[in-house]
């Protein structure tokens, strides 16, 4: 006689959902990244090109701005674009998917599941936020070289950064990128709980003002490690340490604020209409529309 085996709600909805689960979570990773790979791209390009170039940053921008609207096709056809759109699909769906398979998988609580998927977000993003970051050097970067021209004249040029990245240019991707994947994804969620009720009630609109005010915060610190990264990149020969520091003061307030700015539709705009799309796409199975979903962890 077969033994007939009855799968638990938690079995079942294992089994019948997971490949939609994931499904979902791709989905919203795509569209999510996809709707903000426009505004990070020129604001990317904007800082690059005014740390190599030292011209004025709003300047720079407008210029990066329009060329939205006036040269379209170029815009959306640049390998830049494609690159940080890839950056951000992969970074979403890893959040997405490590939590989809640590919640059908294991019984880990919310604290301990938010420190898995934080690690992996870092181990995804942080590769990928220095590939990004190079080949934006790489390709919009300069570095002054005087050269010697005609008779007794001196003309500037500019030349394309070294391609070769040196480990301290490494070192300092790496701790910015720590300090903002912490921030937006690990503390994000504490700092929610301190939101006052006096001024929102609901914990989605606290989760959502967190995601919005932690990234930007982030900047204070995590910005002198990306403006010594770009100088170290572009300038590889410098007059010492306080050549580096006074290169990074002078750009620190402009470019803090841009990357604070940068942060909002990247780890928070993002961030939320990633999960409200990836909640509203994975919906519950039928089998527990009557309240049979305490063993179900849903963000």
């Amino acid at each position: 006689m077969t033994e007939t085996h009855n799968a638990t709600p938690v079995e079942y909805y294992t089994q019948a959902s997971l490949q939609r689960q994931l499904l979902a979570d791709g989905a919203a990773a795509v569209v999510s990244a996809a709707s903000i790979s426009s505004i990070i791209t020129v604001t990317d390009r904007s800082v690059v090109e005014k740390v190599s170039t030292r011209s004025p940053l709003l300047k720079i921008m407008a210029k990066n701005f329009a060329g939205i609207f006036t040269r379209p096709r170029s815009f959306f056809s640049t390998r830049a674009l494609y690159i940080v759109c890839t950056m951000y699909t992969l970074t979403y769906f890893t959040a997405n998917s490590s939590e989809t398979l640590i919640d059908n998988f294991t019984d880990t609580n919310r604290a301990l599941t938010g420190t898995y998927v934080s690690s992996a977000v870092f181990v995804v993003n942080t590769p990928l936020g220095v590939w990004k970051d190079v080949r934006f050097a790489q390709v919009f970067g300069a570095r002054p070289e005087t050269v010697q021209g005609t008779g007794a004249k001196v003309v500037a040029s500019c030349v394309k950064a070294p391609r070769k990245m040196p480990m301290s240019v490494t070192s300092a991707f790496l701790a910015r990128d720590f300090i903002t994947v912490f921030g937006s994804f690990f503390l994000a969620p504490y700092v929610s709980k301190a939101v006052p009720d006096s001024l929102v009630q609901s914990a989605h609109a606290k989760a959502s003002v967190a995601q919005l005010i932690v990234p930007g915060l982030t900047q204070l610190p995590s910005t002198p490690m990306h403006l010594l990264a770009l100088d170290l990149y572009s300038r590889p020969k410098s007059d010492g340490v306080l050549d580096r520091l006074n290169a990074t003061r002078r750009n620190y307030f402009s470019i803090t604020l841009m990357r604070a700015a940068r942060l909002v539709p990247a780890f928070g705009v993002g961030i939320i209409l990633n999960s409200d799309l990836r909640r509203a796409w994975r919906g519950t199975p039928p089998k527990y529309q009557q309240g049979d979903t305490e063993d179900i962890k849903f963000r």
